[in-house]
């Protein structure tokens, strides 16, 4: 019979033994390389996870400062007492204004012995309540 043309194409072919035992070891490696690449991404994911909690953290902070318009701070504070009324009052030093009021401790009583003292501290530091008023009036003794 003549020949026409001739060509090459794909077909199965039965592998042999040496290329099986091959391409085993070849399947094997790349196996193990499988599992190194999930190990390391499964690190990687780890370490974007907590970074992400870190920024979504402070994200989560300044929403509030925003939400709330307030932010706690370290403020210097001063425990005043009124003599004449027998109440202490706690102010606060950066804005003058009293954000607790109590009754003197009998302790704190025996320090009202200098009164005149005491009725200057609280002129100078223009001790108020939250509605403005000032807290108690000087001793007719200071005076």
């Amino acid at each position: 019979m003549p020949e026409i043309s001739r060509y090459h194409t794909s077909l199965l072919c039965k592998l042999t033994y040496e290329e099986v035992f091959e391409y085993g070891g070849k399947l094997a490696a790349q196996v193990a390389r499988i599992v190194d690449e999930e190990i390391r991404q499964g690190h990687e994911r780890k370490i974007m996870k907590e970074k992400m909690e870190i920024l979504e953290a402070e994200r989560n902070r300044l929403a509030e400062l925003v939400n709330t318009g307030f932010q706690k701070r370290d403020v210097e504070c001063v425990v005043q007492g009124d003599y004449t009324t027998g109440k202490a009052y706690t102010m606060r030093l950066d804005t003058g204004e009293v954000i607790n009021e109590r009754v003197l401790r009998a302790d704190e009583q025996q320090l009202g012995l200098g009164i005149e003292e005491t009725d200057q501290v609280a002129r100078d530091m223009h001790l108020r309540t939250p509605d403005g008023r000032v807290v108690g009036e000087p001793h007719s003794e200071a005076l």
